[in-house]
C-alpha cells in the first residue's frame, strides 16, 4: 500500500498501532470518582482514609491555648471499614501513645471506641474506652473537637487533620 504525505509519518502499521493505543491512553488518564464522597455518592464514608494532625489547641471560657509549630505532636490516624488505628511519635520521655478500635460516624458526631491502647493512654482514659468528637469536614481537612479534662479543668480539645489520600 502506497501512502502519501510526509515520509515515515503515515505508515499503515504505525497508524493502526496508534488507533489501538489511543483508547488505552484515554482510559489510563481518566480519574475514577468511585469511592469519593460527595452529594452524589453519599454512601462513601468521608472519614475513611489516612489522616495527619496539622494543628491542635484547647479552648476554655473563650480563651484559646495555641501550640507553637514546634509543639504540635506528630500524629496519624487511619479509618477503614469501621476500624480506627492511631499513633503518635514517642515523646522525649519515650512514652508511646497509640490505640486501635472501632468508629462510627453519624452526621457530625464521630465515636471512637478503643479496644487496645498503650499504657499511657489507658492511664489517661481510666475506665473510659470511648471518645465522642464533634466533627467538621472541609475538602481534605477535618476538625475534631471533644471535652477533655486536664488537671481537673474541662477544656474543649480541638484537633485539625489533613487527609493524605
Amino acid at each position: 500500500m502506497k501512502t502519501t504525505g510526509f515520509k515515515g509519518y503515515c505508515q499503515p502499521g504505525r497508524l493502526i498501532f496508534l488507533f489501538l493505543l489511543f483508547p488505552l491512553f484515554i482510559a489510563c488518564n481518566q480519574k475514577s470518582d468511585e469511592g469519593v464522597y460527595n452529594e452524589e455518592n453519599p454512601e462513601v464514608d468521608p472519614i475513611e482514609g489516612v489522616w495527619k494532625l496539622k494543628n491542635q489547641y484547647w479552648v476554655k471560657d473563650g480563651d484559646t491555648l495555641l501550640l507553637g509549630p514546634d509543639e504540635i505532636p506528630i500524629k496519624q490516624k487511619i479509618y477503614l471499614d469501621g476500624y480506627v488505628i492511631w499513633t503518635t511519635e514517642a515523646s522525649s520521655d519515650s512514652l508511646e501513645w497509640h490505640g486501635f478500635g472501632t468508629y462510627s460516624l453519624t452526621n457530625n458526631t464521630l465515636n471512637e471506641k478503643l479496644v487496645s491502647m498503650s499504657i499511657p493512654m489507658k492511664d489517661k482514659m481510666g475506665s473510659e474506652d470511648e471518645t465522642i468528637y464533634q466533627i467538621e469536614f472541609d475538602n481534605a481537612n477535618c476538625k475534631q473537637s471533644t471535652n477533655s479534662v486536664h488537671r481537673g479543668t474541662i477544656y474543649l480539645s480541638v484537633e485539625e487533620w489533613k487527609k493524605l489520600n
